[in-house]
C-alpha cells in the first residue's frame, strides 16, 4: 500500500511539472490524470473492525477484546431499571435485558463495525453473531431494548413488532430508558430501581402471556419484589413460564392495561390531548399521533385528564411526551 502511494505521489508531481512545448498536454490532460492520481491515493475509508469472544455488560454493552462495545442503534433498559410487567408486578427489566443477552452471546465470538465513539469512549458499533444475526435487531425485536431513535431508525421497524407482539417490555409498563436516566440524574440517584411507569402499550392489547419471552431464573421467580436482588437478576436464565405457572397477582391488573372502554374516549373531540400521571407523579401529556397516544389510558380517578390544547395542558403542569 506504501509503495502503491509513492508511486502516486510520484505520478502527481511529474504531471504537475509538464511546461513548455507540451503546453496542449498539461492543459488537457494533466486534469484527468491528476484527477486519477488523487483518487487512487486517496485515504483508505475501511471500517474499524472489533472481533472476538464478547463478555455482556449490560443489556446494550459489551466488552470485546479488551475494549467497550456500545451497540448501535438501540437502548435497553438501565442495570438498576424496573419495568411492571401486566399484572403490575415490579421486575427488574434492565437485569432481565443483560441476561437475555448474556445467554444469547454465550460463549462465542462478535464481530463490530466501529460506527462512532460515545462520550464515554466506547466503541458505538453494529454486531453481529458468528451466525450473521444482528445483534441490536435481536434484542429490539424480543422486547430487551427499544429503538434509540436520537440516533438511528435502523430498528423502529424491529420495535413495532415487538410492540405490536406484546413481547418483552412492552407486555407490560416501562419508562423509555433515556427518559429514565434523565429523570434519575436530575434526583442524583442512577442506583435504586425505582419503576418510573410512563405508559409503553400498543393499542387493542390482549396479551395472555406477558413476558413469555422474558429470560427468568430456574427457581420460580417471585415478580412482586422490585429489590435488585430479586431472582430476576441472577445470571442464570431460562425461558420463563407460562402466565399459568405464574404467581397469583398480589392486586387486580391495573386499569391502564385494560382494554380500551369509554372511559378512553375524550370528552369532545377537539379535547383529545390525554394528561397521563406516571407512577414517580410526573404529569405528561399525548398528542394524537403520539408514540404513546394510542397506549395511554386517562383514570380520572386518579388526576389524570383530557386537555383541549397544549396550552391548556402545560398552564395545568403538564410537559409534553418524549419520542
Amino acid at each position: 500500500m506504501d509503495s502503491a502511494r509513492v508511486k502516486c505521489s510520484l505520478i502527481c508531481d511529474d504531471v504537475g511539472r509538464v511546461k513548455g512545448g507540451r503546453h496542449w498536454l498539461a492543459e488537457h490532460i494533466v486534469p484527468l490524470l491528476s484527477a486519477a492520481a488523487l483518487f487512487a491515493c486517496g485515504p483508505s475509508h475501511a471500517s474499524e473492525l472489533i472481533q472476538g469472544p464478547a463478555r455482556v455488560v449490560d443489556g446494550d454493552t459489551l466488552e470485546v477484546a479488551g475494549q467497550r462495545v456500545r451497540l448501535y442503534g438501540v437502548d435497553a433498559p438501565e442495570k438498576a431499571q424496573s419495568c411492571q410487567d401486566l399484572q403490575g408486578h415490579d421486575f427488574a427489566c434492565g437485569q432481565v435485558a443483560g441476561d437475555a443477552l448474556r445467554q444469547k452471546v454465550g460463549q462465542g465470538s462478535v464481530r463490530c463495525e466501529v460506527k462512532a465513539k460515545d462520550m464515554y469512549g466506547r466503541n458505538v458499533s453494529a454486531c453481529r453473531l458468528p451466525s450473521n444475526e444482528d445483534m441490536g435487531e435481536w434484542l429490539v425485536s424480543r422486547g430487551y431494548a427499544v429503538a434509540y431513535r436520537q440516533y438511528s431508525s435502523d430498528y423502529i421497524g424491529a420495535e413495532q413488532q415487538a410492540q405490536a407482539a406484546h413481547r418483552g417490555i412492552w407486555a407490560g409498563r416501562f419508562e423509555i430508558p433515556a427518559d429514565w436516566r434523565r429523570e434519575h440524574k436530575r434526583n442524583g440517584n442512577t442506583a435504586a430501581p425505582v419503576y418510573a411507569g410512563q405508559l409503553a402499550l400498543p393499542p387493542g392489547r390482549a396479551q395472555q402471556q406477558p413476558l413469555a419471552l422474558l429470560p427468568a431464573p430456574s427457581a420460580t421467580p417471585s415478580r412482586g419484589a422490585p429489590q435488585a436482588a430479586s431472582p430476576a437478576a441472577q445470571p442464570t436464565v431460562t425461558p420463563a413460564p407460562p402466565l399459568a405457572a405464574s404467581p397469583a397477582p398480589l392486586a387486580p391488573p391495573l386499569a391502564a392495561l385494560t382494554p380500551p372502554s369509554a372511559r378512553d374516549q375524550p370528552p369532545s373531540p377537539d379535547c383529545a390531548i390525554k394528561g397521563n400521571i406516571s407512577a414517580k407523579g410526573l404529569k405528561i401529556y399525548h398528542m394524537p399521533g403520539g408514540r404513546f397516544y394510542n397506549s395511554t389510558r386517562i383514570d380520572a380517578g386518579s388526576g389524570e385528564r383530557w386537555f383541549c390544547s397544549e396550552k391548556e395542558a402545560v398552564a395545568a403542569g403538564w410537559r409534553p411526551a418524549q419520542g
